[in-house]
C-alpha cells in the first residue's frame, strides 16, 4: 500500500463529524505527529481531491483557516462488511432502543442502522426490488412485521432531551472538564445556572441521569438530563471526589437499585399462575419454589436470598393480592400497612372523599 494512500486514509479518519470541524493546519500537525512527512500544501490538496470523490466531505472557512469535516449523514469509514445476521440484529436493536434510549443517544447509532439496511438490500435480492435501497426497505418492513419487543413494566413516554446540551455534557465527561448547566428543578419556575463536575451518566429505564458535584461542594448530586435546558463546556478541569466509584455510588441506593442494602431471605406465597415465571427467571441462585402446604393448591411457596431494595418493594406491590409476604416480618408489616391504606382509599365505591 502506497504512503499516499495510507496518509489519505489517516486524514479521513482524523476528520470529525459535523458540526465539529478540523482545520488544515490541525490535520497537518496530527499527520506530522503520526510520523508522516508531508507539507501543509499537500494536505490541503489531498483534502480537495478527496472531497471531489467523497460527497460526504464538507469544508468551510474561518478567516484564513480552511475547515473540514464529515457530513452529519456520512456512513462510518472503518465499519467492516456486515453479515446478514448482524444486519438483522442492528434492526432489532434499533426497534428495542427506540423506547429505552434518549433520541440523541439513539441518533449516534443511525449510521450503523443505515449500513444494516444497505447490507440487507444487497444480500436479499429475492424481493425483486429495482435497487438495493428498495430491497432494504422491503426486508426491514418484513422484519418489523415479525419481531416484537415488549416492555416488562407499564410503558411510559420518554421526556424530551436537549440533544445539544447532552452532547456538551458527554464531551465534558469524556475530557474530564467542568461544564456550566442551565438546570430547571422539578418544582422550580425558573432555571438555575451553575458549573458542575461531571462524574458519570446512568440510564435508569427511560430516564438518563447525570452524576456530578456542583460548584465547589463535595456532596454528589443526581441531575435528570431532560431537565438540562442548556450546557456550555468550560476549560477548568473537573474534580473527582477521593475514592469515588460510579458502581459504588449506584450500589449505595442513590437510584433505587442498591446492591449494598440489607440481605434478606424472602419468603412469599404467590398464586400458581403468577409464580410460574419464577421457575424460568429466578429471583436468586438459591431460590426454592414448592407447593404451599397450608393453603389451597392454587398457591406456591417461594424462598430466595435477595437484597431488600425499594425496587423489590415496588415489584411485590405490583402483584396486588396475588402475593403474600411471609418473611421477613418487617417487610410483611410494611406490605400490610400499604394494603390497609389502599383499603381505606378504595373503601368508597364512588371514589369521592
Amino acid at each position: 500500500m502506497s504512503e499516499t494512500l495510507i496518509r489519505q486514509w489517516q486524514m479521513l479518519r482524523l476528520l470529525p463529524r459535523m458540526p465539529k470541524m478540523l482545520s488544515t493546519p490541525d490535520i497537518h500537525s496530527a499527520l506530522l505527529a503520526a510520523g508522516f512527512s508531508v507539507t501543509a500544501r499537500t494536505v490541503q490538496r489531498d483534502l480537495e481531491n478527496l472531497q471531489s470523490q467523497w460527497l460526504s466531505l464538507e469544508s468551510d472557512t474561518d478567516g484564513r483557516a480552511h475547515l473540514w469535516a464529515w457530513s452529519r449523514d456520512a456512513l462510518p469509514l472503518d465499519t467492516p462488511r456486515l453479515s446478514t445476521s448482524e444486519a438483522l440484529t442492528f434492526l432489532m436493536t434499533e426497534e428495542h432502543l427506540r423506547d429505552l434510549m434518549p433520541a440523541s443517544t439513539l441518533a449516534q447509532m443511525k449510521h450503523y442502522f443505515e449500513l444494516a439496511r444497505q447490507r440487507l438490500g444487497l444480500v436479499l435480492p429475492r424481493f425483486g426490488a429495482a435497487n438495493a435501497a428498495e430491497r432494504a426497505t422491503s426486508v426491514e418492513s418484513n422484519w418489523r412485521a415479525k419481531v416484537r419487543v415488549l416492555p416488562s413494566n407499564q410503558p411510559l413516554l420518554m421526556p424530551a432531551v436537549n440533544n445539544e446540551a447532552l452532547a456538551v455534557v458527554q464531551e465534558a465527561l469524556l475530557r474530564d472538564v467542568q461544564c456550566e448547566l442551565t438546570y430547571l428543578k422539578r418544582d422550580a419556575s425558573s432555571p438555575d445556572v451553575y458549573p458542575i463536575h461531571p462524574l458519570g451518566l446512568v440510564q435508569r429505564g427511560l430516564l438518563l441521569y447525570l452524576v456530578c458535584t456542583i460548584k465547589s461542594y463535595a456532596d454528589i448530586k443526581l441531575l435528570a438530563v431532560h431537565r438540562i435546558q442548556a450546557a456550555k463546556q468550560l476549560t477548568h478541569a473537573a474534580k473527582t471526589p477521593a475514592g469515588f466509584s460510579l458502581d459504588a455510588y449506584i450500589a449505595s441506593g442513590a437510584l433505587g437499585w442498591s446492591s449494598a442494602s440489607e440481605a434478606i431471605v424472602l419468603k412469599l406465597r404467590m398464586t400458581a399462575d403468577v409464580a410460574v415465571h419464577l421457575r424460568e427467571t429466578a429471583l436468586s441462585d438459591d431460590q426454592i419454589v414448592e407447593q404451599a402446604s397450608d393453603v389451597s393448591n392454587d398457591w406456591i411457596l417461594v424462598t430466595a436470598s435477595v437484597q431488600l431494595t425499594q425496587q423489590l418493594v415496588w415489584w411485590l406491590r405490583g402483584f396486588g393480592d396475588a402475593v403474600e409476604v411471609l418473611e421477613p416480618l418487617a417487610l410483611r408489616s410494611q406490605m400490610r400497612e400499604t394494603a390497609q391504606r389502599m383499603a381505606t382509599h378504595y373503601g368508597s365505591s364512588s371514589g369521592t372523599h
